[in-house]
């Protein structure tokens, strides 16, 4: 069964299984306990002869932690392999039943112009208002129930109707039968909603990594802007899907993210349409222990609805085949589950770790001229940051409503992420962030040398790159050296800096972790200073056997790169 609960009031009523009456509850209860949802739902089960149902309020223990956590790790198993699942958008609660249809009705009396002996009764209905035009009516009954009821807009339901096979849909004024993807409601309308993309019970190969990543994004994106009675419950409301997404490879999973396509699943973007969300409250809301959900670069840990945005302006909406590749090294991600019972379940904590590019945003962003590209949200603003020049850096996304054409970007920085090349781009002319032959890694002088990693062969290729840059926008967090994801970024080819020349000078650093050897930073820890001018360069001797390397720092500005010819490794 998929149903609503309804409020707390009415969740109060609503007949339940705990520890207390668990035992009594083997032995069966009159249909007269149940509240009307459930009634109408075992009279349907009764009418079409099945003698089980599956209800979560009586086959959940709904006061036993571990019993909730083990069951909620069942969902994918329990709808997908139900034989039908009854939905009910006519009933937004469970003190209300779904098989009473709405009795009120307008009458209008009818006589045919055609042949006058001809006379009726027409009884009109109201069962709501569509709210966006359409061209046909069609499928508009099915839209009313898919969309439009409170039922469509839980979030616990959205697993409910994408994996079960068959649904039985009890809407408003028809019914509708959900038949293996194909729809067939009452009075011969059969077609199926174009917003409804029910998820395939067959799992795709990780060879096939962009359509699989579509599929997620495609659940992600419908997902997050459901409703929730408890937050914390957002990932165990989704966690039959995501088993189903993960079920060859679960120790990739991270609170919502794929380990191995980190490169685009950081790239998110937040729907702040209709909402009023500062800056402030979203730093305190991500700092707060007691509404915790997920760490902040997990689209989980936002309480509205997120999309992944695209690169390639012009193409929107579009499937442009592209080459996505990272540019960070030596990623650490780790995520701590309130319960070792699912592993798709709460999140009580998590830290993301790589060595990456990072710098600082410039201190003003302007509102573009270019808004509202993505689809379903107009108010969507893109920022456009410039180099005190003038000079375009990036399109940047903030995940707070901009109440100021120009932004401040105090505290803000660019760590970048990844680049892409679409299949209409050139090749030639696109490199990554590090040259092979840059000098980095190299030895300088026979008794000093600059630490950097060898292993980073990654390059800027020419000056006009034709590859498209998207990372992240952070800011520091309460804790020294930890920083939280506020936002997203993109940089484009052809522009008159370049799509990544912003980034060329900014270097990874080493700093010395243990008596043998330096060990690399936390990515976040590289962040400009205060004054966003200058970052410090560690220097190391050559280690000589066993002993404690001395070492020494001089802070110069970012602007003396060139000059001091630390590119070519001559210092």
């Amino acid at each position: 069964m998929s149903y609503c609960w309804g409020g707390p009031d009415d969740a109060a009523q609503q007949l339940q299984t705990n520890n207390a009456n668990y035992k009594e509850r083997l032995s069966g209860f009159p249909i007269t306990s149940a509240s009307p949802v459930l009634r109408d739902a075992i009279k349907v089960s009764r009418v079409i002869g099945i003698p089980y149902l599956w209800i979560d309020a009586l086959c959940i223990i709904q006061d036993d932690v571990d019993d909730w956590e083990q069951e909620s790790a069942s969902m994918a198993d329990i709808y997908k392999n139900a034989f039908i699942t009854i939905c009910t958008p006519a009933s937004d609660t469970c003190r209300k039943g779904f098989l009473e249809r709405q009795s009120s009705y307008t009458p209008i009396n009818f006589q045919s112009r055609v042949n006058p002996s001809i006379t009726g009764v027409i009884n009109l209905r109201f069962i709501g208002a569509f709210p966006f035009s359409v061209d046909s009516v069609r499928g508009f009954y099915a839209d009313m129930a898919f969309q439009e009821s409170n039922w469509s807009h839980r979030a616990w339901v959205f697993q409910e109707q994408m994996l079960s096979q068959n649904l039985l849909v009890f809407g408003a004024s028809k019914l509708h039968f959900l038949l293996r993807g194909d729809l067939y409601s009452e009075g011969g309308e059969n077609c199926l909603p174009g917003y409804l993309n029910p998820i395939s019970h067959d799992t795709l190969p990780p060879s096939l990594q962009d359509e699989w990543h579509d599929r997620r994004n495609w659940v992600m994106r419908n997902y997050s802007k459901l409703r929730l009675t408890k937050q914390s419950d957002k990932f165990p409301a989704i966690s039959g899907l995501a088993s189903t997404f993960f079920q060859s490879f679960p120790d990739k999973y991270l609170a919502g993210l794929c380990k191995d396509t980190l490169n685009r699943d950081l790239f998110w973007s937040s729907l702040l349409h209709g909402l009023s969300v500062t800056k402030e409250a979203l730093l305190e809301s991500l700092e707060d222990p007691r509404a915790y959900v997920a760490p902040s670069w997990s689209w989980a840990s936002r309480n509205h609805g997120v999309v992944y945005v695209g690169l390639h302006v012009g193409t929107w909406g579009d499937d442009v085949a592209a080459e996505y590749r990272e540019e960070y090294e030596k990623l650490e991600a780790q995520v701590n589950l309130e319960s070792i019972n699912n592993r798709f379940g709460r999140v009580v904590g998590g830290t993301l770790t790589f060595q990456g590019v990072v710098a600082p945003c410039p201190p003003r962003l302007e509102l573009s001229d270019t808004h509202g590209l993505l689809e379903g949200d107009t108010d969507e603003k893109l920022l456009r940051a410039n180099t005190e020049n003038g000079i375009f850096v990036a399109m940047v996304r903030l995940d707070w409503n901009i109440r100021d054409e120009r932004e401040l970007a105090e505290g803000l920085s660019l760590v970048l992420i990844g680049t892409c090349l679409y299949e209409d781009e050139d090749e030639s002319e696109s490199s990554s962030v590090f040259e092979e032959n840059d000098g980095y890694g190299k030895e300088v002088g026979p008794e000093m040398e600059f630490i950097y990693d060898e292993d980073l062969d990654r390059s800027y290729g020419e000056e006009n790159s034709s590859r498209y840059g998207y990372g992240i926008v952070v800011h520091p967090a309460k804790s020294p050296g930890r920083y939280l994801r506020v936002g997203s970024f993109e940089t484009w080819p052809h522009t008159e800096s370049g799509s990544l020349s912003y980034f060329r000078n900014r270097m990874l650093f080493f700093t010395p972790g243990s008596q043998t050897a330096p060990q690399p930073l936390n990515f976040s820890d590289v962040l400009p200073n205060e004054h966003n001018d200058s970052v410090t360069l560690v220097y190391f001797p050559r280690l000589r056997g066993a002993g404690a390397p001395s070492m020494f720092s001089t802070r110069i500005s970012t602007s003396g790169y060139q000059e001091l010819g630390i590119l070519k490794g001559e210092v």
